[in-house]
């Protein structure tokens, strides 16, 4: 599954079962956070928009929740992204 993630197109990531940090993400999920490649391992918290955290806990308890978020980049680039957070049937976000 990581692999799969790593080499996917869209910007998707991967997170632990109780959705609080990153296992893996794709090139697209790093390249539109406009951060460095080293999210890898870090708290959902640290990074991207605030509502992230929430919403990835609500879905590792099995909801799926959508939204649109404003995100400041590390750069200072403010932007919008809209987003999804879902549980996968193996338990793996």
């Amino acid at each position: 599954m990581r692999e799969f993630v790593r080499l996917a197109s869209p910007a998707i990531a991967l997170l632990n079962p109780e959705g609080t940090t990153l296992l893996e993400a794709s090139k697209a999920f790093i390249a539109a956070l406009g951060e460095p490649l080293e999210l890898v391992g870090k708290s959902v918290g640290q990074f991207g928009p605030a509502d992230w955290a929430d919403g990835c806990s609500r879905a590792a308890a099995g909801e799926v929740v959508k939204s649109e978020s404003e995100y400041t980049q590390s750069g200072g680039q403010v932007g919008w992204l809209r987003w999804t957070a879902q549980p996968c049937p193996s338990g793996v976000m």
